[in-house]
This record gives C-alpha cells, sequence and structure tokens, in this order.
C-alpha cells in the first residue's frame, strides 16, 4: 500500500498538472493567434466545469466576434451550471447582435431553467428582428408547452414579417399542430390566422399540459 506521504504528493502533483492546463487554455484565449484561442476555447469545452465555463465567459466578450461566438457555442455544449448563467448574461447585455444570435440558438441546448427564461426574455425584449426570431425557434424546443401562449402573444404585435413567421412555426411546433399561418397571404389574411390561433391554442395548450407524461425540455447536443 502506498504510504500516506505518498499519496499526498501524487495528489498535489496531479492537481497543479491539472491547474497548469487550465492556466495554458486561459492564457491562450486571449491569444492573437485565432487558432490558438479555438484549441485553447475546446480545451476549455472539454473539460465542462464551473472553472472552465468562467474563463469562457470572459471571451464572450472579447474583441473579435468569431471568438466571440465560438465561445458562446461552446458554453451551449458544457452542462456545468456556470454555462447556462453565462449564456443567459451574454443574451441579456452583448452588443452584439451576432453574438445575442449564437446565444439565442445556443440556449436552446441548456436545460437549466434560467436558460428556458433567458430564451422567453429575448422572444419578449430583444431588439433584432432575426435574432428575436431564433431566439423563438430555440423555445420552440427546449419551453414548456405554456410557452406557446408567450410565442402567440409575440407573434400578435410582432412587426416583422420573418420574425413572426418563426414564432408562428415555433408556436406550432410546441404543441405539434398547424394552424395555417402562411407568410406569403396579405396581411389581413395572417392577421385572421393569428385570430385563429388565439381561438385554438390554449385549448391544446391546456390538453398538453394535462395529458402529456413528459414535459417538453431542451434538444439534445448530439452528442
Amino acid at each position: 500500500m502506498m504510504r500516506s506521504g505518498a499519496v499526498w504528493l501524487l495528489a498535489a502533483t496531479l492537481s497543479a498538472l491539472v491547474c497548469a492546463g487550465c492556466s495554458d487554455s486561459a492564457a491562450d484565449v486571449n491569444s492573437s493567434d485565432a487558432k490558438a484561442r479555438k484549441r485553447a476555447i475546446d480545451d476549455l469545452r472539454k473539460r465542462d466545469n464551473d472553472v472552465a465555463a468562467q474563463t469562457l465567459a470572459t471571451v464572450t466578450s472579447h474583441d473579435d466576434v468569431n471568438t466571440a461566438r465560438e465561445a458562446v457555442r461552446a458554453l451551449s455544449r458544457m452542462t456545468a451550471p456556470a454555462a447556462a448563467r453565462a449564456m443567459a448574461r451574454v443574451a441579456r447585455e452583448d452588443k452584439r447582435p451576432e453574438v445575442r444570435m449564437e446565444a439565442a440558438v445556443g440556449l436552446a441546448y441548456q436545460p437549466a431553467a434560467e436558460a428556458t427564461q433567458a430564451l422567453r426574455d429575448m422572444v419578449q425584449s430583444e431588439p433584432d428582428p432575426a435574432v428575436r426570431g431564433a431566439a423563438a425557434a430555440s423555445l420552440g424546443r427546449a419551453g414548456a408547452f405554456r410557452d406557446a401562449l408567450l410565442l402567440l402573444a409575440q407573434a400578435e404585435k410582432e412587426q416583422d414579417l420573418a420574425a413572426q413567421t418563426r414564432e408562428v412555426a415555433a408556436l406550432e411546433f410546441l404543441v405539434g399542430l398547424r394552424f395555417g399561418f402562411n407568410p406569403k397571404d396579405p396581411p389581413e389574411k395572417r392577421r385572421k390566422a393569428i385570430e385563429n390561433i388565439k381561438r385554438m391554442a390554449p385549448m391544446f395548450v391546456k390538453k398538453l399540459e394535462t395529458y402529456s407524461p413528459v414535459k417538453k425540455g431542451p434538444i439534445s447536443t448530439g452528442g
């Protein structure tokens, strides 16, 4: 049996090696070499712990938009609790629509309640219609059945046709039904389609909440 002193020394050595690896990755995310930054981001993603997620959270504000997006994408594939928190912050605070778009897509992969709430907030308050539409699509995949009513409320007041189309499609995906909304129809016909959804959707949501054995949840990352 290994002596206690030797066990301690081995544990300390392994710990130092792990920490050294973390430090290297943390340093490389600020490298002037884009490839080195990408490697460091991927290494931190594979570590999948709160320390790595917190480091990636700082990278989401990188001046290089592609690097920031890669950091958000890496966070979306992590299970550490800090990853969802970091992505929710990006969705709320980042000034660049490209980065918020990455968060809107990636939040659908996060099972944490705060990730789904961030998507709800984006659907209702995101200023960029393309990002808002992406958030709606993610909420349709990851939200609860009742989120169909939130999507409906947003679709009813939506001024951007592309975003409205995605909001209705997300609602339909969530409840598993088509309601006859066609973005190619004239405005009056689209308005009538929304009115039809308003009559029917609450009833279907209530049935789904009552009889469905499994609550809608986040989509799989696919490995």
